[in-house]
């Protein structure tokens, strides 16, 4: 999950820096490159791509770029560190980002930081438009702009229910695999609230 920020970095630099959670045994803990491999052929893994996530003849060809010569990777010391711990997307690209170009399927789709074919000044002013700010603080808590009584509980139940609290037996316990898991949707769990297209 890259959650509010879109970042899959954030999110690779966070799985990283919680592994020592698991264990205190150190050998135990997540690599950096263990990270980006997870991102990579594990990320297509997960979703029944097998053979893909990797630079080989026959793979897809997604592939991104990044610039080891900009800010956020400087000075230089192991790549797959800086790029997994550091701040690799900070500021714009002549500034420091080091994100650089991104394929998909063999097609160039963000050069110098920026994506292509898009009006990405149009596309601000839309987003901008067409969202409202979501309230912080104590506008946040007026009882008008909080969530109801039933969508916190069952909010609340999905969540036990994933995580297997309340005396439910967890996945992995239940035989799933992490494969298995990584592909189940949140409607999927025991006590969940369905949308109602799945009610019908």
């Amino acid at each position: 999950m890259s959650s509010d920020g879109q970042d899959m970095t954030e999110a690779l630099k966070l799985s990283c820096l919680l592994s020592p959670l698991t264990s205190t045994d150190y050998h135990k803990w997540l690599t950096t490159r263990e990270t980006l491999r997870m991102a990579s052929e594990g990320g297509y893994m997960a979703m029944g791509m097998e053979g893909a996530g990797r630079i080989e003849v026959g793979c897809a060809a997604d592939v991104t770029l990044w610039d080891l010569t900009a800010m956020s990777m400087l000075p230089r010391g192991d790549p797959a560190s800086l790029l997994v711990l550091g701040r690799p997307q900070q500021g714009p690209s002549q500034a420091g980002s080091a994100l650089h170009s991104t394929f998909v399927r063999g097609r160039r789709v963000l050069s110098c930081g920026l994506p292509l074919g898009c009006d990405l000044h149009r596309l601000r002013e839309v987003l901008w438009s067409r969202t409202t700010s979501r309230l912080t603080g104590a506008a946040a808590d007026a009882p008008e702009t909080r969530p109801s009584a039933g969508m916190q509980r069952a909010a609340a139940t999905e969540y036990r229910g994933a995580l297997g609290l309340d005396g439910q037996k967890d996945l992995i316990g239940q035989g799933l695999s992490m494969r298995e898991l990584a592909l189940k949707t949140i409607w999927d769990f025991p006590g969940s609230c369905r949308p109602p297209s799945a009610i019908a």
